[in-house]
């Protein structure tokens, strides 16, 4: 059975983010769940309502419209597929049937039918389990990864500094380039 499984294993990677604001439109679509960010540091986060070559709306607290030359970076949160919570579940379920069988196999009363609770053991158990694995799983959000990062203006001859302030839900700072 893990031969199956790991025979139909396929590789993830993550998309390397565009840098053209015109190649976005490819990565993420109407409704899903992105993060903004600016060029001055402002992160809004919300549902895309519409995007076009230009420009990106979000559906935050009301409409909020960036301009695609004023958008530094742009995450969007990816659907987790409901089958691997599905399947982790199937097999945790069916390991609770198995012991719900063994343990009415080794119980010596007469009150035990151990055929029908082998059979109810792995029958309920595993479909119990499944539906376990696909609830946790649909309520655990995917991650969020960048889909868009701009491209560093183009700096002028001799030596240039830029110092950008970075502000996320996690974490404050300070990002600073300097060039020459």
């Amino acid at each position: 059975m893990c031969a199956g499984f790991l025979g139909t294993a396929t590789a993830a990677s993550a998309q390397a983010p565009v840098s053209s604001f015109d190649a976005l439109a490819g990565r993420i679509h109407a409704g899903q769940q992105v993060s903004v960010t600016d060029t001055s540091g402002r992160e809004v986060n919300g549902r895309l309502e519409r995007l076009s070559g230009d420009e990106i709306v979000l559906k935050a607290d009301g409409l909020v419209t960036f301009a695609g030359s004023n958008v530094r970076h742009v995450r969007a949160r990816d659907r987790d597929s409901l089958k691997n919570g599905t399947l982790v579940g199937l097999v945790a379920g069916g390991g609770v049937g198995a012991a719900w069988c063994i343990g009415a196999i080794a119980d010596d009363s007469a009150d035990v039918n151990a055929g029908i609770e082998c059979a109810e053991g792995f029958t309920v158990m595993p479909g119990l389990g499944a539906l376990i694995g696909l609830a946790l799983d649909a309520v655990i959000p995917g991650k969020l990864r960048v889909v868009y990062q701009a491209s560093p203006p183009a700096a002028a001859s001799g030596a240039s500094l830029m110092a950008v302030p970075l502000v996320t839900s996690r974490a404050k700072g300070l990002a600073v380039v300097f060039a020459f």
